[in-house]
């Protein structure tokens, strides 16, 4: 990794995962809405430790990539912004790990079910210049 700011989105080449995880936070509380980075994840069966995370962004709409923009009426868009946020929205970090991988893993803050929290999933191994990875991850 380089030091000092990280790379665009863009910039990164990433190999897309798609899989729901289990992490783990430090002993103190953490909220719903925004949890804060975890402190490690599993991953098919594998403990990864995250050593720093290397960026953080949000994604806020129900719709990705402006669909939301061109697919509903003027009002309901409208409305969405007067009826606050709960469950809508992704919470993203890409994290490095002590192993020195790099991964993109987001909270998805929508319920599932009975269950009021949302799920997290690992997006995406990243290949960035520097990445000390093992490559004994499996792309199966």
């Amino acid at each position: 990794m380089r030091e000092g700011e990280p790379l665009p989105r863009d910039a990164v080449k990433r190999r897309f995962v798609g899989e729901t995880i289990e992490v783990s936070f430090p002993d103190s509380a953490r909220l719903v809405k925004k949890p804060g980075a975890p402190v490690s994840f599993t991953w098919r069966g594998k403990i990864y430790r995250i050593a720093r995370v290397v960026a953080e962004w949000h994604e806020h709409s129900r719709f990705p990539h402006g669909v939301e923009s061109w697919s509903r009426p003027p009002y309901a868009v409208r409305s969405r912004s007067a009826h606050g946020s709960w469950g809508v929205g992704r919470v993203y970090y890409r994290v490095e790990t002590d192993e020195g991988m790099v991964f993109e893993l987001y909270y998805d803050r929508r319920p599932r079910g009975q269950r009021r929290e949302g799920q997290w999933v690992l997006f995406a191994r990243c290949d960035v210049p520097g990445d000390r990875g093992t490559g004994d991850e499996s792309d199966d």
